[in-house]
C-alpha cells in the first residue's frame, strides 16, 4: 500500500502524505476507509511512529482524513478531498512555474508541455 523511497530528498512524512493522497485520488482508498494505525503503519514502514503521526496530522488539517477518537483513522469525503488535493497539486504547478520562470523558460515553452501533457494518452480524468 505505502511505500517509502530511503533515498528520496523528500522527508519520509511527506512521503507518507503524497501516498496516501495518491491513493485515494486514484480510487484504492475511498471514502470511509479506515487507514493502519499509526503503530502499524510505523512497523510495517520500519519508521518512528511519530513520523506517521505527523503525517497523519497533516492530512487531517488539510481534512483529508478525520479521526474518530477510540476507531482510528478514515478517508475523509470526496469532494473535500478532491477539492483540497487539487489545491495543493495547482500550488505545485504553480511553484514549478515560478521556478520554470526564474530559470529563463519562456511561457511559450510551458504552455506548450501543458497542453502536450493534457493531450497525453492513458492520463484522462474520470
Amino acid at each position: 500500500m505505502i511505500v517509502i523511497d530511503p533515498y528520496s530528498r523528500a522527508p519520509i512524512y511527506e512521503q507518507v502524505i503524497g501516498r496516501i493522497t495518491e491513493l485515494i485520488m486514484v480510487g484504492e482508498l475511498k471514502s470511509g476507509d479506515k487507514l493502519p494505525s499509526v503503530r502499524m503503519l510505523a512497523r510495517d514502514l520500519g519508521v518512528n511512529p511519530n513520523t506517521i503521526q505527523k503525517a497523519y496530522a497533516e492530512l487531517e488539517r488539510r481534512r483529508i482524513i478525520y479521526t474518530v477518537s477510540g476507531k482510528g483513522n478514515f478517508v475523509g469525503e470526496p469532494e473535500v478531498v478532491s477539492r483540497q488535493v487539487c489545491k495543493r497539486l495547482l500550488e505545485e504547478v504553480g511553484a514549478a512555474v515560478r521556478a520554470a520562470r526564474r530559470s529563463g523558460i519562456e511561457q511559450e515553452t510551458i504552455s506548450q508541455l501543458v497542453n502536450e501533457v493534457y493531450e497525453e494518452k492513458g492520463g484522462e480524468h474520470p
